[in-house]
């Protein structure tokens, strides 16, 4: 779980047309039910994300394209300071005062400053994106 610090979208005639959300790192949390769990996150923290130099992560939605049932979401993704475009598949749904946005997204450390040597995870690292924001 990556607790969202803020977040703000632009809509226009009820459609999402951009966004920036900014992921408080230092405030992970990794659930399951094994043993090392806490390990496994103080790893992600300090040796992946290195939130003692990067506390955050910043996605800036550029382009929402609805396709059918979901909606090819396109943004540039800022960890570890290297920004790279990233695009995914999402259910993104608007209501009078709700939005949400869940879709699974994928970032490869090879292309960012993520050394994944001191971790035992793969390159290719799995975001689930499960937002729900009421309107204020």
């Amino acid at each position: 779980v990556m607790p969202l610090k803020e977040a703000s979208f632009t809509t226009i005639s009820g459609r999402v047309q951009s966004g920036k959300m900014v992921i408080d790192l230092a405030a992970l949390r990794m659930t399951g039910t094994w043993a090392e769990i806490k390990e496994l996150e103080e790893q992600f923290k300090n040796n992946v994300f290195q939130i003692g130099t990067y506390p955050e992560a910043t996605l800036l939605i550029t382009s929402v394209n609805p396709n059918a049932e979901e909606s090819i979401v396109q943004g540039d993704l800022t960890i570890n300071g290297v920004t790279e475009t990233i695009t995914f598949m999402a259910r993104v749904g608007l209501t009078d005062d709700q939005l949400s946005i869940v879709g699974d997204a994928f970032i490869d450390t090879a292309l960012r400053k993520i050394d994944v040597s001191k971790a035992a995870i793969d390159e290719l690292i799995g975001l689930m994106i499960n937002v729900h924001l009421k309107k204020q």
